[in-house]
This record gives structure tokens, sequence and C-alpha cells, in this order.
């Protein structure tokens, strides 16, 4: 065989060979990494597996997830820092955490801003959420899909609280987030920013008085064991999401896209429906577990904050055109 003969067979096997590893690469499924801080037995984490569950099953395994419970890939701003450079590709939290890169999502913590639960569902299954959701990702970078009613944020402390009067120099810790700071400096207790995975020791040790979460967390964290009482204050009614860093998500082909998003609020939807179901029972079985329940008067606690807004001046559209939807 000629010299040009072995170079083209030579070739022609090279190109089969690169168009065998091309198909092989084709076939491997992407792989997405979801990473979270909440319990492998809680709501949310069944929740993200029900995501995976679904969004494998539709793109027929195109898809794969990876899931990382109970904090094991770091707290939640580890967890958002690991999508910006891609080691994780979605997490799980509250809309408001990415205020630390922009004021607008801190709107999602703004105190009494849901008259009552079916005022945040309208918002959150409405246009104006999906207005909300497509400036957030202009303005931080991070796209975020669905919305979990997370239930009302109370507060839990070793101080009884009657009125809110009570609250005056009341330690309470609050996620590091201006939101919550200024409402509570607005109610008169002094809120300690602090990180979340420090909480449980802090009220074990008598470093704070305090601390205010919704019921869930209250329960899955065990916050009984070193809380007396449990108080109504029903503040903020919350909003989970799933996070994914943008440009990451916008380069995703166009069929996996919706098949995330589709499956993703639909399992945002129906953890909704388990929370409110079991709102009341989880405040039972924190009393049954030794909490003493207080269900404070809200009015004065509304007029207290009734002027915060004036804090927050480039969240006051946002907060007029959501406390006008009828």
């Amino acid at each position: 065989m000629s010299k040009m003969g072995r170079i083209g067979i030579a070739l022609t096997m090279a190109l089969v060979f690169g168009a065998l590893l091309a198909t092989q690469a084709l076939a491997q499924p992407m792989v997405i990494k979801m990473a979270h801080i909440y319990p492998k037995d809680s709501l949310y984490a069944k929740t993200g597996e029900r995501i995976a569950k679904n969004v494998e099953a539709h793109t027929n395994g195109k898809v794969k997830f990876e899931i990382f419970d109970s904090g094991s890939m770091g707290d939640w701003r580890e967890t958002i820092e690991a999508l910006q450079i891609g080691t994780v590709q979605m997490s799980f939290e509250s809309v408001g955490t990415l205020d630390r890169f922009d004021p607008l999502p801190g709107i999602e913590a703004f105190p009494y801003l849901f008259r009552d639960i079916d005022h945040f569902k309208k918002f959150w299954s409405g246009p104006l959420a999906r207005e909300l959701q497509d400036e957030i990702a202009k303005k931080t970078k991070f796209r975020t899909v669905g919305s979990i009613y997370r239930g009302s944020r109370n507060l839990t402390c070793n101080r009884e609280i009657k009125s809110v009067d009570d609250l005056k120099g009341l330690k309470l810790r609050v996620p590091p987030l201006k939101m919550y700071k200024l409402t509570w400096e607005n109610l008169g207790a002094a809120p300690v920013p602090m990180a979340f995975a420090e909480l449980f020791t802090a009220l074990q040790q008598g470093t704070i008085d305090g601390q205010e979460n919704p019921l869930i967390t209250i329960y899955d964290f065990k916050f009984n064991e070193v809380c007396k009482y449990l108080v109504m204050t029903k503040h903020v009614l919350g909003s989970m999401t799933y996070i994914f860093y943008e440009p990451w998500f916008e380069k995703l082909p166009k069929d996996i896209k919706e098949i995330l998003v589709k499956d993703t609020e639909e399992a945002c939807q129906w953890a909704t429906g388990e929370a409110l179901k079991g709102e009341d029972n989880l405040k039972a079985q924190l009393v049954q577990k030794g909490m003493k329940l207080i269900e404070p008067d809200l009015a004065p606690y509304h007029a207290k904050l009734a002027n915060i807004i004036a804090e927050f001046p480039e969240l006051k559209g946002w907060h007029d055109r959501i406390k006008a939807i009828k």
C-alpha cells in the first residue's frame, strides 16, 4: 500500500474514532448538582427529590441530579457562591438571601407585605412575580424559579413577650440581611446578625435571647429545645425558591430549560400545598414539645413598621404594586 493510502486510512480511522468519542460524549447525561441546608427528611428535601425524579423522567435520562442536603456543601452563602464558580448548579433558599447582590430581592422579606395567604399566592402565581424574577436576574445574575410558601416567620425566645413593648432590648438573632435587622430595630429589639449554623449553640449558651423563623424551620432544627416561648408575630410570609446562576441557566438547551422550569414550578406548588396543610400541625407539635404559645395583638406591630418603606426607597414601586393586588 502506498504512503498516501496509509495516510488516508489513518485519517479515516481518526475521524471515525473522533465521531465515536463525540457520540459517547453526547450520550453522557447532564449532571445538575443541587445543594441546600435542609435535613434529608424535611419537606424541602422531598421537594428537591421530586424535581430530580421528574426532570430525569421528562428528559429521558438526559439530565441527572446529585443532591447535597443538610448543608453538606456549606451554608446558604457558600452554596450561592458555588453557583457562580460552577461547583453547584442549583441551590434552594429564600428569595431575600440574594439582597447581598442587589436590594431588590429584599422585597421578599418586607414585613407585613402580604395581607394573608391568598394575597401571597395571587402575587407569586401571577405575572408580577414573573416580572420580579426577570428583574432580579438582570440585577443579580441569579435566576429564581418557583415559589414555596415557607410559612409565616415567628419569634421564639426565652423571654415572655406579651406585647410589642416587651421586645425592648431583646437580643435576637436575625439573618445577615438589612431588611431583617431594620425590621426588629423598629420593633424595639436588639437584632444580632448571625450565621444560621451558629444559631442553636448561641441560644443554648444564652448568647442571644431568641430567633425568628417559619414554623417548619423551628421544628426541623429543634429550636423548641433551646427556646421556651413561641410568639406568633407572623411578620413575614416568606417565599423559598430555586436559584440558578443566570449565565449558566441561559446556556441550557431550550427543551431542557423548559422541562426544568416546568417541573420546578410544579414541585413548588405541591410543596406550598403541603406546607399549608402542615402549618397548624407544626404549631400544635411545638406546643406538645413544651413551648408556650403566645398569640399577640399584631396591630401594634403593624403600626411600628408602617413607615419602614421610607428606609427602602428603591423598593417602594414594587412594594406599592404588590400591596395593590386584590
